[in-house]
């Protein structure tokens, strides 16, 4: 792996933070790339929102599969919002929203796709269940919510070696070792769920052909569809 010994700690600069995932994230592109690539959306111009946008990377993948999207982006940092306002300076018709996701009225809305990016590992269990009835009823039927996290095992076991691994990796990606165990120990206050018990409550909430088409170490995303019609 190579190592970068430019980046440095700050994950409140939105150039750091986006250098850090890249180096954490195993195949970081593949992480949001695989899960659009399955999807297909009816219009040429879909509705897009993005929730806890940060620098706009999540935003920059879906304007690779679909350029002409009108796009939402939501975060409540505003250097954040800045910087992706920078980066689509060239798109006038996306709009920004300065607010936390979790509490923004967005019923107003109607997307064709809700993606969010490494946000929800935040968020308690209960508020991840209320945001997922939340992107269902902003969705359009047919419309598509993509969800990038980091993620949990499903056992302790098995837990433990998955961040004895990750912790592993991340050391291998920095030069410098305290920035390597300062990003590690950021990570103690996040609260990650498994996939599978993401997966089971975006079906109880409505959602049908919910999929994980990729799962790397403590990173995973999945997809979920709202049916055409109601059963």
């Amino acid at each position: 792996m190579a190592r970068n010994p430019q980046i440095g700690s700050n994950p409140h600069n939105p150039l750091v933070l986006e250098a850090q995932r890249r180096l954490v994230i195993p195949d970081y592109n593949a992480f949001h790339r695989i899960p659009l690539a399955l999807i297909d959306l009816e219009r040429v111009a879909p509705v897009v929102l993005d929730l806890g946008c940060g620098p706009g990377t999540m935003t920059e993948r879906v304007l690779e599969r679909w350029p002409r999207a009108h796009v939402t982006l939501v975060d409540y940092n505003r250097e954040m919002l800045e910087v992706s306002r920078k980066r689509f300076e060239s798109h006038d018709d996306f709009s920004y929203i300065c607010d936390d996701f979790m509490l923004a009225n967005l019923g107003w809305m109607r997307c064709d796709l809700v993606v969010t990016s490494l946000t929800l590992h935040h968020q308690v269990s209960a508020e991840k269940r209320a945001l997922f009835a939340r992107v269902f009823d902003t969705l359009r039927p047919g419309g598509y919510f993509v969800l990038c996290d980091l993620v949990c095992a499903s056992t302790p076991e098995t837990e433990a070696r998955q961040i004895r691994a990750w912790c592993n990796y991340v050391r291998g990606a920095y030069t410098s070792a305290q920035d390597a165990e300062k990003l590690l120990n950021s990570t103690r206050f996040d609260k990650p769920d498994t996939v599978e018990a993401q997966m089971g409550w975006l079906r109880d909430t409505g959602f049908i052909d919910v999929e994980n088409p990729y799962r790397m170490l403590r990173f995973a995303s999945i997809i979920a569809r709202k049916p055409l019609r109601r059963a």
